[in-house]
């Protein structure tokens, strides 16, 4: 497979007569180049990104069949070192704690759902989302350094969950909450 990108986004200036582009000949400048840039460069990107995700798949998969890559247990990792401890370390101390504020509407709909609620939760069609991926977030930060409060809290919200669902094991509160078809 052969290939070529040709693309230039600035026109040079002409420092012989200290000429400077104008805003409208970069305008013009753009269209034109970027018309050109769309018709050279997409199919080849394409076929980039193709040719690599097929490679590493191959190449994984061949890995995997030969026994050389093993899944391993989160419980079994144990990152310390000068990059990553100090992320893990404001995310568990920093981030979770702040992050309970923006799924609050989430947890106040499902109290609605699980039973009388005090106020209804503002929840949408997405904002559900945060609060399972956000559940996620505290269950590997729980399986790397258990924390007894933060599970405790977990331990909660997973009870709500539970209490808000379907008997079908339907759980959407916006869409519950308004009597809408799933």
């Amino acid at each position: 497979m052969s290939f070529s990108v040709k693309y230039s986004i600035l026109p040079k200036p002409d420092l012989q007569s200290n000429y400077l582009p104008t805003l409208e000949n970069n305008r013009a400048d753009y269209r034109t180049k970027g018309r050109q840039m769309q018709k050279t460069a997409k199919t080849p990107r394409l076929n980039i990104a193709i040719s690599c995700v097929a490679l590493s798949l191959l190449f994984a998969s061949g890995l995997h069949a030969a026994g050389y890559l093993k899944p391993v247990s989160i419980n079994a990792v144990h990152i310390n070192d000068s990059f990553w401890t100090p992320r893990l370390t404001v995310c568990r101390k920093n981030t979770i704690p702040h992050s309970w504020h923006y799924i609050n509407g989430n947890i106040k709909a499902l109290k609605n759902l699980a039973g009388p609620g005090d106020q209804p939760g503002k929840t949408g069609l997405w904002t559900e989302a945060n609060l399972h991926k956000f559940i996620e977030t505290i269950a590997y930060s729980l399986a790397v350094k258990p924390d007894p409060e933060l599970e405790k809290q977990l331990d909660q919200l997973i009870s709500l969950l539970a209490a808000a669902q379907r008997p079908d094991g339907y759980i959407h509160a916006h869409v519950l909450l308004n009597n809408l078809t799933p």
